[in-house]
């Protein structure tokens, strides 16, 4: 049992892994900083439909995640909280759930009471085979141009002070180090 334990630690301090059938996957998306970021198709919990290109000109903080992934939910209520602290005009938070029901997706953000736009991938075609995301959560931060900033695995603080301040040079091209961003312990 303890042997389990110790095997267990990494996962719930850094991040949940896909069911991939391969090996461990240490990149946190197959795309790279510059790449422009494919339009992927955004499906709303409520049937809803978009895509990221609605989302150009704001710099994008698109986080993908998964209620049985203990990382994603205790970084949930900072996501919420970061959506709240930046302007609207220049910043969007998107959630896209790797979940199969979007049942137990709705229960859980209304019951953290998440305002910002929440999507879901029953299939993962999107955040596994268009963005290569396979641990959880992966954040992915999108310039307004479209263009990949980076990308980050496990959970952060995202409405700290540095964080709003990284996010706000972003937005105005300022080149900004996200591999300083430790990942929270929460």
């Amino acid at each position: 049992m303890l042997r389990l334990g110790m095997l267990l630690v990494p996962v719930l301090l850094w991040g949940c892994e896909a069911d991939t059938g391969v090996g461990k996957n240490t990149q946190a998306s197959a795309l790279t900083v510059g790449q422009v970021v494919p339009d992927i198709p955004l499906a709303g919990l409520d049937g809803s439909k978009t895509t990221l290109a609605a989302y150009r000109g704001k710099l994008v903080v698109l986080n993908a995640w998964a209620t049985w992934c203990p990382p994603c939910r205790r970084e949930m209520p900072s996501l919420e909280r970061l959506s709240k602290a930046l302007d609207t005009g220049h910043f969007a938070v998107l959630g896209v759930s790797v979940d199969e029901q979007e049942r137990g997706v709705r229960e859980y953000l209304n019951d953290k009471a998440v305002t910002f736009a929440a999507f879901i991938d029953k299939d993962l075609k999107v955040v596994r085979d268009t963005l290569g995301i396979k641990i959880y959560p992966t954040t992915l931060l999108i310039a307004p141009n479209g263009t990949l900033i980076g990308a980050l695995v496990g959970p952060r603080d995202w409405d700290s002070p540095a964080m709003i301040q990284l996010l706000e040079n972003a937005w105005h091209g300022k080149p900004v180090n996200i591999d300083a961003i430790p990942v929270s312990r929460f």
